[in-house]
């Protein structure tokens, strides 16, 4: 398989160094390395061990990330954004309202993502897939 738009991104601290491949869209290979594997690898040694590989989106490799805003209706009754049932009850709710086919981002952390219409609370995020 060749990767459109090929990207690498090595990241190293003091305890570990961590090599992303990603297609510039989605990461799907994550290799860590203590730093002498790490010194190892690139002194030419082949097969050098790892702590890990993970791969992950294999799906994703090469396609185009369409997304969408969606806002749908959380409660009539709760208004107060740092209830903890709130936010059980907007994850929920988001699943609902999530079209059959597309991902929902379940983070609504940020200052616009609750609003009322009147006293009914509402919530805003996004809705996105992959094609």
């Amino acid at each position: 398989m060749i990767i459109n738009d090929p990207r690498i991104t090595i990241a190293t601290d003091k305890d570990e160094v961590t090599i992303e491949l990603s297609d510039g869209i989605n990461e799907f290979i994550e290799v860590r390395l203590t730093p002498s594997q790490f010194t190892q690898a690139l002194s030419r040694l082949m097969c050098t061990e790892c702590v890990s590989i993970d791969l992950y989106n294999t799906e994703r490799i090469n396609k185009k990330r369409i997304s969408k805003p969606i806002e749908f209706k959380v409660s009539s009754r709760i208004q107060y954004r740092g209830n903890r049932f709130l936010k059980l009850l907007t994850e929920y709710r988001a699943k609902k309202a999530c079209p059959k086919g597309w991902d929902i981002d379940l983070y609504f952390g940020s200052n616009n993502s609750y609003f009322y219409k009147g006293k009914e609370t509402w919530a805003y995020t996004q809705i996105y897939k992959y094609i």
